[in-house]
């Protein structure tokens, strides 16, 4: 009898671990970080980023960099080269975005 409710117990403890796993992967939507991509990007591989809030159901804050090789890299805000990598890159777009409106 120890046993079989040792195994009872056991599978149990299983099904909830796996409904509780299946409940917070659905949790977040599609296409949302869930978690940061390890390492620094390199500057050079970067070809735009976009912004993911905890407000838009996400489970984290990020900087999502969209590489020249279709990939992206969820990237945590917090660190100082992300920050870096931003910045250049919207200095970037605003010098594009100048030279565009003053051609004639």
């Amino acid at each position: 009898m120890s046993l079989l409710r040792a195994s009872l117990l056991a599978t149990f403890v299983l099904l909830t671990v796996c409904l509780l796993t299946a409940h917070t992967a659905a949790a977040a939507p599609q296409g949302c970080c869930t978690n940061y991509t390890p390492g620094k990007i390199p500057y050079a591989a970067i070809k735009g980023f976009s912004i993911q809030k905890k407000e838009e159901n996400c489970p984290i804050d990020a900087i999502i960099f969209h590489t020249k090789r279709g990939r992206k890299a969820c990237t945590n805000p917090a660190e100082p080269w992300v920050m870096h990598h931003v910045s250049r890159l919207g200095s970037a777009a605003k010098n594009v975005h100048s030279q565009t409106n003053s051609k004639p």
